[in-house]
């Protein structure tokens, strides 16, 4: 059976993945990102629930100190 974590974890990579894609950069990588999109990929799960779509917005997702 597949359980919320499993919807998270799918999710997270899609969105990763697709991040990758546009940006040349893997979010997995970088630990405090990471962070940010497991956080955006629960928040989207719950929407999911009661919705057919939803929207995933994390400005400055890969910033560093130099901006």
């Amino acid at each position: 059976f597949l359980g919320g974590e499993d919807f998270d974890l799918r999710i997270i990579d899609y969105l990763a993945d697709e991040f990758r894609k546009e940006q040349g950069i893997d979010l997995r990588k970088d630990k405090l990102a990471l962070q940010r999109l497991k956080e955006a990929a629960e928040k989207a799960k719950i929407e999911l629930s009661s919705s057919k779509e939803t929207e995933v917005n994390l400005p400055f997702i890969t910033a560093d100190a130099s901006g």
